[in-house]
């Protein structure tokens, strides 16, 4: 059963880590078309990087 609740935490904060959060939503605010755009591919790429280092 704990191994279960591991899994399901590890999975939950992989799931949120993969959307934007306030403040990195409130830091894009002031873009706008393709930099918008390639702020946001970039971010998520780091957060993807991020997540497969983790796990």
């Amino acid at each position: 059963m704990n191994a279960d609740v591991a899994g399901s935490a590890v999975r939950s904060a992989f799931n949120a880590s993969q959307e934007l959060n306030e403040t990195e939503s409130a830091t894009l605010k002031g873009l706008k078309g393709d930099d918008l755009t390639r702020a946001k591919a970039q971010l998520m790429l780091q957060k993807q990087q991020e997540a497969a280092a983790f796990a």
